[in-house]
This record gives structure tokens, sequence and C-alpha cells, in this order.
């Protein structure tokens, strides 16, 4: 489970868009099969890159919860 701040997906690039929903769950797929802190490490770097040329305006809170 991930529960995030509109911050993570409202990130924005230099054309205006946003990072959104579906950018978060393609990132979360492809990282479920590790720890959290790779999960969460893999989203912030998302953001970032996605959002590389612009400051994030607003603050971008994560938790995950995983199930052992």
């Amino acid at each position: 489970m991930i529960l995030y701040t509109d911050g993570i997906t409202e990130a924005q690039n230099e054309a205006g868009e946003f990072f959104g929903e579906q950018r978060l769950l393609h990132v979360a797929q492809e990282n479920l099969s590790g720890p959290a802190q790779i999960l969460e490490d893999a989203v912030l770097a998302a953001v970032n890159r996605f959002s590389s040329a612009g400051a994030h305006c607003d603050d971008e809170t994560m938790v995950i919860i995983k199930r052992q």
C-alpha cells in the first residue's frame, strides 16, 4: 500500500505535465518485489527525473506498507 500526498502525482515537468497516478503505478509495479525502501527510492527518483527542470512546489510525502 502506498499512501502519498499530491506533491508526488502533481510534480510537473517542463511542459507542465503532471507525474500522475499512471506513472506512479508503473514505478510501483516495477519495484514491488524488493523492500519498501527500494520502492520509495524508485518513486522519488522517478519523480525527480520527471521534474528535473523545476523546483518542486509541494511536499513529497509517502508512507509505504508492505506485508512480509
